[in-house]
């Protein structure tokens, strides 16, 4: 009954398979470190700064900056598995899922290239 309601829920979403849902992983552990350095607030439960800008920043107008800085440090993650060859057509196809966001999205083409290029695809 979970999983078909946890189904059900992503299928709500457009999301109807593993690669789908993984597509939405852009950092891994290492790129999450490259992304924050330099950094000198870091979110916590003594010091929430997160609620205090995030309403701020989900109202402001969007600037495509911040997607494109997560972009350049998504380029060398990879999913955290061990190396298979199912494990590699899981990253090929996790990657190739983003391409409808992409386009919904207004992502240039160029910038689709680069990603697929960056992933061997």
């Amino acid at each position: 009954m979970v999983n078909s309601t946890f189904r059900q829920h992503l299928a709500s979403l457009g999301i109807d398979s593993a690669a789908q849902l993984l597509s939405f992983f852009y950092l891994d552990t290492e790129a999450v470190h490259s992304y924050l350095q330099g950094e000198d607030e870091v979110n916590s439960d003594d010091h929430p700064i997160i609620e205090y800008t995030a309403p701020k920043y989900l109202l402001a107008y969007q600037r495509a900056g911040a997607f494109y800085d997560i972009f350049k440090h998504s380029l060398k993650a990879r999913l955290p598995l061990h190396p298979t060859n199912s494990a590699a057509t899981l990253e090929n196809d996790r990657i190739r899922q983003r391409i409808p966001y992409y386009h919904k999205w207004g992502i240039p083409e160029h910038i689709i290239q680069q990603m697929l290029k960056a992933h061997g695809n």
